[in-house]
C-alpha cells in the first residue's frame, strides 16, 4: 500500500490536470451566436471560423436568408488581434409581394475586417474589457439581396466577467454602426444602427457550456435620432462545445418584440427588415 501511494497520487494529479486543461476556454472562443467575448488570441496564433446564419420567417409567405462567413483571425500581440472575412448569401423568398419580389438567388455578401484590442483579461483581471472596430463593404443588402454600395464602420465596447473558477461566463457588448451607400436598397443613402447584447453561459459538463443571449437593435435613417425606422429584440439559447483544436457553437434567437415605422402594423413585431428566427452555427479551428 505504501509503495502504491505515490503512484496513486501522481495518477490522480495527472488526471486532475488533464481535466482542468480540457475545461479551460481557448482565447477568443465564442460561447454565443451574437455576443462577443473580451479575450484575444495570443501573439502569432491563427484561428479559422466558418459561420452559417439563417434568418427565417416573416409575417406571411416563406422567407429564408442564408449567410456564410469565412473568417481568419490573427494575434498581432497578446492584446491585439485582427480579422478578415468573406461573406456569401443565398435567398429563398416566396409570397411577400408588398415587401420583396419572389427570389431564389445567390449574392456576394461582401468583405469585413476588424481590429480588437484587449485592455484587461477576464481570466486575470477583475473584469475583461476590449475595444473592437470593424470596417466593411456590402454590394448587396443582407435582408433580401437588393443592390447597394454600402461601406460601414462599427466601433464596439466588449465587457466580460467570469465567476466560479471560469465556469459561469457573462458578456456584454455595446456599440453602433454607421453605414453609407444604402441606395437603392433603401430610400435613403446613410443609416445609423445602435445595438447592445448580453449573454450568460454556464459549464454544464467538461467542455460543454449552455447559455442564453439577448440583443437589441435600433436603426435610424439619415443618422436622425428622431427618425427610428425600427427597433427589435431577439433572445434565445446558445450551446457551445470546446475541444483541444476546435470548437462549435449553435444558437437560436427568437424575435420576442419589435416595433417598425408607420408602414408596419403595431402588433409587437417588425418584419420589414427583421426575421422571426435567427439561427447561427459557428465552427472554429485553433492553430
Amino acid at each position: 500500500m505504501l509503495y502504491n501511494s505515490p503512484r496513486r497520487v501522481l495518477l490522480a494529479a495527472a488526471l486532475y490536470l488533464g481535466l482542468s486543461t480540457a475545461n479551460e476556454l481557448k482565447a477568443d472562443e465564442n460561447l454565443f451566436g451574437r455576443v462577443r467575448g473580451a479575450e484575444t488570441l495570443p501573439k502569432g496564433h491563427i484561428d479559422f471560423y466558418q459561420i452559417t446564419e439563417l434568418a427565417e420567417g416573416k409575417n406571411s409567405g416563406s422567407f429564408r436568408g442564408w449567410g456564410f462567413e469565412t473568417e481568419l483571425e490573427y494575434g498581432f500581440t497578446d492584446q491585439l488581434q485582427g480579422s478578415i472575412s468573406l461573406i456569401n448569401r443565398f435567398f429563398d423568398i416566396q409570397g411577400h409581394p408588398q415587401e420583396y419580389d419572389d427570389s431564389y438567388r445567390y449574392r456576394f455578401g461582401g468583405i469585413e475586417s476588424s481590429l480588437k484590442y484587449r485592455l484587461w483579461s477576464p481570466f486575470k483581471d477583475p473584469i475583461g474589457i476590449a475595444f473592437r472596430f470593424e470596417l466593411g463593404y456590402r454590394p448587396f443588402d443582407e435582408v433580401a439581396g437588393l443592390p447597394q454600395q454600402e461601406f460601414h464602420a462599427a466601433p464596439e465596447l466588449i465587457l466580460q466577467k467570469n465567476y466560479l473558477d471560469d465556469t459561469l461566463i457573462t458578456e456584454v457588448n455595446l456599440g453602433f454602426q454607421m453605414a453609407w451607400g444604402k441606395l437603392p436598397a433603401e430610400d435613403y443613402d446613410r443609416e445609423l444602427m445602435l445595438r447592445g447584447a448580453v449573454g450568460v453561459s454556464y459549464r454544464i459538463a467538461p467542455n460543454l457550456f449552455l447559455g442564453i443571449e439577448g440583443r437589441i437593435v435600433s436603426e435610424f435613417p439619415r443618422f436622425h435620432l428622431n427618425d427610428n425606422e425600427h427597433t427589435v429584440f431577439f433572445a434565445g439559447p446558445a450551446l457551445h462545445y470546446g475541444g483541444q483544436k476546435f470548437w462549435v457553437t449553435a444558437a437560436w434567437g427568437y424575435q420576442f418584440w419589435g416595433r417598425g415605422d408607420s408602414d408596419e402594423p403595431h402588433n409587437g413585431k417588425t418584419y420589414a427588415e427583421e426575421p422571426r428566427n435567427d439561427f447561427v452555427l459557428k465552427v472554429g479551428l485553433n492553430f
